[in-house]
């Protein structure tokens, strides 16, 4: 993530706190930043797999495409 980024998740986090919203949850104030958090690791996660299977030319585990995943966890489900 820029710096930019970061600097705008954590104004908008303070704002939230102040005004009183949730930190987990639906609408909770580190909904967001948990997202792009698990969005980045799964991409470098099939990202570096990818790089692994580019190198075993018989290995025929190739990446199809993307679609759209929700992760459960104890405070939400992240789509």
């Amino acid at each position: 993530m820029s710096g930019l980024i970061v600097r705008s998740l954590k104004n908008k986090a303070i704002a939230d706190m102040k005004a009183g919203k949730a930190l987990v949850g639906k609408d909770g104030i580190f909904t967001p930043l948990m997202k792009q958090f698990l969005e980045a690791a799964l991409e470098g996660e099939i990202t570096s797999h990818m790089a692994n299977c580019l190198e075993e030319p018989e290995n025929e585990n190739r990446r199809n495409g993307k679609s759209i995943k929700s992760i459960k966890s104890p405070a939400n489900d992240i789509l």
